[in-house]
């Protein structure tokens, strides 16, 4: 919203805390009601994301209601805040296209059990594909390059 002027609070009727959006060029505000659900899912993402008081922050599909261009904006903003470790957990191309494959981790289940690992640590030959352009970050995950990725009833190994 870039004619967004001010967020600020107050109380409705019944006595409840509101948002209100004030726009330029209009005399009245707008309630969260009447905004679009990816701009009140920004505002909650960028709360959390500059909230000093937090070292950590964990978002699981920071993709939702927000439009590609602007998850773009997000991810690059978690990058810059050096001082907090960020976890968001996807199954979106366009957020995981975004990233490099070494800032991958990867939860599988096999045989009642979970597993973390990198993508390097799980197939290194696909970082080299990836440096080399022959491959995008979500084609890792979408090709079953990295068996680890694939459903339990589909993954061929008898190890992990």
């Amino acid at each position: 919203m870039p004619q967004l002027t001010k967020i600020d609070t107050t109380f409705t009727q019944d006595r409840r805390l509101a948002l209100r959006f004030w726009e330029e060029g209009l005399d009245q505000p707008w309630n969260a009601n009447e905004i679009s659900d990816g701009t009140v899912q920004l505002l909650a993402l960028f709360m959390a994301l500059f909230d000093p008081r937090s070292p950590v922050l964990v978002v699981e599909e920071p993709e939702n209601a927000l439009h590609p261009w602007i998850l773009r904006h997000f991810v690059e903003l978690c990058r810059e805040q050096g001082a907090k470790q960020i976890v968001l957990t996807t199954h979106s191309p366009i957020l995981i296209d975004h990233v490099s494959p070494a800032d991958l981790r990867l939860i599988w289940h096999r045989r009642g059990q979970s597993h973390f690992a990198s993508i390097a640590d799980l197939n290194p030959h696909v970082l080299e594909l990836w440096k080399a352009g022959e491959l995008r970050t979500f084609e890792i995950y979408d090709t079953g390059l990295v068996e680890e990725y694939l459903p339990e009833q589909y993954a061929t190994s008898e190890g992990t």
